[in-house]
């Protein structure tokens, strides 16, 4: 596969082109326990990594809706489009609003499509993903947003968690929040432009061509993409949450407990631990 042979040659021109700049007798452990008083230059591992994350900072397999739309497999990409737009719509994320009819003082946000190939880790694609998102970088603070930070899990939480969960052998199950962030409900009115789609591409709520250019989507739920998406999601999901028995940490905000479970957050996924695996199913239920 091309993109596993480049990532392989990342590696190797890296590992041709180090050059220690001390001699050491066992290089081997020198590399995994430095004298850094001795070490002149920064630990290969260190530059091995940057190396390896500038490859993956430039993936081919991630790119924009005009990128896609070029693409020898673009068809996958545009059945991926209909399918995210349908859920959308099945969902009830936002309803139909006339152009005239919004605020002055709010300007319609594009759509953006964020696409990717997903891969196995064998390099073969899985699957074709196309996510619908908030032009973000065009709203304006105070009007269409307020507070944005949302707190993420320490590592240190989730080093000592996993560390007792493998110590006293405790169940863990991973949750993945499906269509995550639009479960929450937008804290302000929010209107965004219909996306960008191909000639022939039929919009199902927008049948009509002309439609695009007289109405708007005014969102009812919360969408990847809008500056303040990320803690909309966690204080409604914190506030499921309690709701349902679990008590926030007072040192870190992503950790929860109830009864015999921990649950771990991050994001728009959770790890559910317990010595109990009945308790986590049920919760999971």
């Amino acid at each position: 596969d091309e993109t596993q042979h480049s990532a392989l040659s990342c590696v190797v021109s890296f590992l041709h082109s180090f050059s220690p700049s001390i001699e050491h007798p066992n290089i081997e452990v020198y590399l995994l326990q430095p004298d850094i008083e001795l070490y002149s230059e920064r630990h290969p591992f260190a530059l091995l990594v940057e190396h390896v994350q500038a490859f993956i900072g430039s993936d081919p397999d991630t790119m924009h809706f005009e990128d896609a739309m070029r693409q020898p497999d673009r068809a996958q990409f545009i059945e991926a489009m209909k399918k995210e737009l349908q859920d959308h719509i099945d969902r009830k994320h936002w309803k139909i609003v006339p152009l005239k009819t919004i605020p002055k003082n709010k300007m319609p946000l594009p759509m953006v499509w964020s696409m990717k190939r997903k891969r196995d880790p064998l390099g073969f694609i899985i699957k074709y993903k196309a996510r619908l998102c908030a032009g973000g970088h065009k709203s304006i603070e105070f009007v269409d947003y307020w507070t944005t930070y949302s707190p993420v899990v320490s590592w240190g939480t989730v080093r000592l968690v996993l560390i007792l969960a493998l110590i006293n052998e405790w169940h863990m199950r991973s949750v993945d929040f499906v269509l995550a962030f639009p479960q929450a409900p937008v804290k302000t009115d929010i209107y965004m432009k219909p996306p960008k789609v191909p000639p022939d591409f039929l919009i199902p709520d927008l049948p009509e061509y002309s439609d695009r250019f007289h109405f708007v989507y005014k969102l009812i739920k919360n969408l990847y993409g809008l500056k303040d998406a990320g803690k909309t999601w966690y204080d409604f999901l914190r506030k499921g949450l309690i709701k349902r028995g679990w008590q926030p940490s007072i040192v870190d905000e992503c950790l929860f407990t109830k009864n015999n479970i921990i649950l771990v957050l991050y994001v728009d996924n959770a790890v559910l631990i317990s010595p109990n695996q009945l308790l986590i199913n049920h919760e999971i239920r």
